[in-house]
């Protein structure tokens, strides 16, 4: 997969006055994201259009979902738990997919992905228990008998990524994504 749609998106994105987000925020987001796939960014997005995603085969709406949820896009977000970083990793987990640095946006997205990845596939594809697995634990959903744990934070936060998730899959569709 190129980036290409998710420049795209980000493009078509730019003038959706149901966003909140000033223009240069979306620059800065452009560019953290042209850096997270291993490449310098530019001015131009049409020279960005051959960067590479290595999302662990995952769709890049449910990424962009994920990452829109759990931080807001904020490299540096801590959470008071203290999860870190542009996928909000738990300590446990940096170590678990062998991060050095949460900090660092590639290392974040890369660990977050494959954690993603693995939930998709130990829950059987069902985005809803992976997605509940990434927020409360996957221990916690095998111990709520492979459902969705009672959570109240749990409880909101699977809605809430399947809600950003719906508008990032129009968004890319919008912009021409296969």
């Amino acid at each position: 997969k190129t980036c290409q749609p998710f420049l795209k998106a980000f493009f078509a994105l730019w003038g959706d006055t149901t966003k909140r987000i000033k223009p240069r925020a979306w620059v800065d987001r452009l560019k953290l994201f042209a850096a997270a796939c291993g490449v310098e960014p530019t001015a131009h997005p049409d020279d960005a259009t051959a960067l590479k995603l290595f999302w662990a085969g995952l769709d890049v709406a449910l990424v962009m979902a994920l990452i829109d949820v759990e931080s807001r896009f904020q490299r540096h977000a801590l959470s008071p738990a203290g999860a870190m970083g542009l996928m909000q990793l738990m300590p446990q987990t940096a170590i678990r997919f062998g991060v050095d640095d949460p900090w660092n946006a590639q290392s974040n997205i890369n660990a977050g992905t494959r954690y993603l990845s693995h939930l998709l596939t130990l829950f059987g594809g069902d985005v809803r228990l992976a997605l509940a697995g990434y927020n409360a634990g996957e221990g916690n959903v095998i111990a709520a008998g492979w459902r969705v744990p009672r959570f109240s934070e749990t409880q909101r936060y699977v809605p809430a990524v399947l809600d950003r998730l719906r508008h990032w899959s129009a968004a890319l569709r919008a912009a021409g994504a296969p």
